[in-house]
């Protein structure tokens, strides 16, 4: 009876887990096409890796599908939100090649009009993304009314509290930095270093 069973939970189990790595590897295809249509260079640093440094790239593929997936979520759900996501990473597209351009361009005039460019879009990410946070926390306090009504939430309640929290003063720490702030970011972008999460 028992090699019946194993004969017959073997197979289902090794398909199940065929198919999980087909799955996998459609979204790592899926994704890269995607990097490839959006962002070309990045598209072949990430294959420069592959190939010399794989277990890096495993790393950054399974977190750019994270992200994809998170985005793909917040479509369905929270599509304003989504599209002003959207619009920050547009943005910094833009910033990218403007720095670009910045860094080879030889005239003094022209180096201004890109600094005053960059400036301008580092103060327009800066804002959407004190938006993006507000939003966050509409929405938390929104799931903590949900789950008031019951006792056994109280833990993620609390949890959800302590995030707000945090977003809170990080929106309020920004907002008195944010001239500091976004010097930091130009001064990176003109001097091709990449900054910390901002």
């Amino acid at each position: 009876m028992k090699k019946l069973i194993f004969f017959v939970i073997l197979p289902v189990f090794l398909t199940s887990l065929a198919l999980k790595a087909f799955s996998q590897v459609d979204e790592e295809i899926e994704t890269l096409n995607e990097i490839k249509q959006e962002e070309p260079g990045y598209y072949k640093d990430l294959m420069g890796l592959k190939e010399n440094k794989p277990e890096v790239y495993r790393k950054l593929i399974n977190d750019e599908i994270k992200k994809r997936k998170v985005l793909n979520e917040l479509k369905q759900k929270n599509p304003s939100l989504w599209k002003k996501i959207l619009k920050v990473k547009e943005l910094e597209k833009k910033l990218k090649e403007i720095a670009g351009l910045y860094k080879t361009t030889v005239d003094i005039e022209r180096k201004t009009e890109l600094k005053s460019e960059l400036k301008n879009l580092l103060n327009e990410i800066f804002e959407l993304r004190q938006e993006n946070y507000i939003s966050e926390i509409k929405e938390l306090e929104d799931r903590i009314v949900q789950l008031k009504s019951e006792e056994k939430y109280k833990t993620e309640i609390e949890e959800l509290e302590n995030r707000i929290k945090e977003l809170k003063s990080k929106i309020q720490e920004r907002k008195q930095n944010k001239t500091k702030i976004i010097e930091k970011q130009l001064e990176n972008l003109i001097a091709g270093e990449k900054g910390k999460e901002w």
